[in-house]
This record gives structure tokens, sequence and C-alpha cells, in this order.
């Protein structure tokens, strides 16, 4: 999964030498919350929130008039390439708390992905966007433990939206295999993967409801 294949194309940009309400209206007006700057010849040069529009501006409205966006954005900002992985720019926004991340190419301003983006494509990787159900399963054997879990649900008829393993569980770095599957194979699917001798895991609240 890369960058071009969820980031926005053609952003709305603004120029440096505009002012902040020209800033804040075209950030209202399109809904975004971070604008790409750039200078007379079109290369990026900063970028602008529209938290850094209140904080600059305080409670003095007359700023919005007075100051331009290049005395308040983001200069040289860290970009990043269409080609470049999420996990990349997972780590960008982990470590730098990013909003967005203006992507660039060959030194022009070809898109930008935020942080609904990633959301977005977050939700896509754990078939999140489909109707279903979700089962965890424990990997104490990481490699021979998927290949059981995989093996018995290939007798299966049932849906498969989406199969991730992480180290999610509180407590432990144990690795386990998140299945988003068919609203209505969780049964099944459970069935099968108990009589393989895997474990699943629940949330106390699912065990309560069971029992």
């Amino acid at each position: 999964m890369h960058v071009a294949d969820y980031m926005t194309s053609d952003p709305v940009v603004i120029a440096e030498t505009d002012l902040l309400s020209r800033a804040e209206e075209v950030a209202r007006v399109k809904s975004v919350h971070q604008l790409p700057v750039l200078d007379e010849s079109g290369r990026l040069v900063g970028i602008i929130t529209d938290r850094d529009i209140r904080s600059a501006i305080g409670y003095d409205r007359t700023l919005r008039e007075k100051l331009q966006v290049q005395e308040v954005m983001t200069q040289e900002p860290i970009t990043v390439k269409p080609d470049d992985t999420l996990s990349h720019v997972l780590k960008q926004f982990c470590e730098h708390r990013f909003g967005a991340m203006p992507v660039v190419q060959s030194n022009q301003l070809v898109g930008i992905i935020t942080r609904h983006d990633l959301l977005m494509a977050m939700s896509t990787m754990l078939g999140l966007d489909c109707n279903g159900t979700d089962i965890e399963v424990a990997l104490p054997d990481l490699f021979k433990d998927l290949v059981t879990a995989f093996d018995a649900l290939s007798r299966s008829e049932g849906t498969l939206h989406g199969a991730v393993v992480a180290r999610t569980r509180d407590g432990g770095d144990e690795p386990s295999l998140f299945l988003r599957i068919g609203k209505h194979d969780k049964p099944e699917f459970q069935k099968r993967l108990r009589h393989a001798g895997l474990v699943l895991l629940e949330t106390e609240e699912q065990h309560r409801t069971k029992t």
C-alpha cells in the first residue's frame, strides 16, 4: 500500500503572500484543515493549518488582515513521495504528530495525505469497509499457527474480508491474527479454528455475553 493509492491529488493550496484572512476563508470553504503553501513559481515552501491561523490571531481578529501566510506557516515541511509506503508515512505521523504531509514528485507538489486518509487505509487493510464481524486468534507459535489457521479455514465457504497479524494484546508481545469475516460466518469459523487446536481471544464483555 503506497501513498499514491490514498493521497488527495491536486490539493487545495495557498500562496505565501496571501493574508491569513484568505487562508482562513479557503480552508473553511474547501473544508480542509491543512494548506500547502506555494511561492510565486509554484514551488512548495511551507504548510499552514487552521490551528496555526487560530494561534497567530488569538483574540485580535484584525491580525487576519495584517499577517501573511509566510509569517505563520511551517517552512520547509517534511514531505513524502507517491511511491512511499503507508508504513513509512504512518511512522512519520506518529513521530511528529502530523495532521497531513505534502506529497512531492520531481520537486512538484502532486498531492497531500492526511490523518483521515491513513485511517481510511487502515480500515481497508483490516476489512472494516466491508459488512462483517471479527475473530482474533492467538499465535504463540507464529508461523506454525498461521499455517494451521489458514489450513482450517481453507475448507470453509465463508467470506474473508481481511487478515492482519499484529501485537495487539495488552500485557505482552505475543502476536495475534485479526480476521474480518462475513457477518454470518463467525460460528463456523470459530468452530473450525478451535477444532484445529487454536485459541480464540475475546474481551471480557464478549466472554460474559457468551456465558
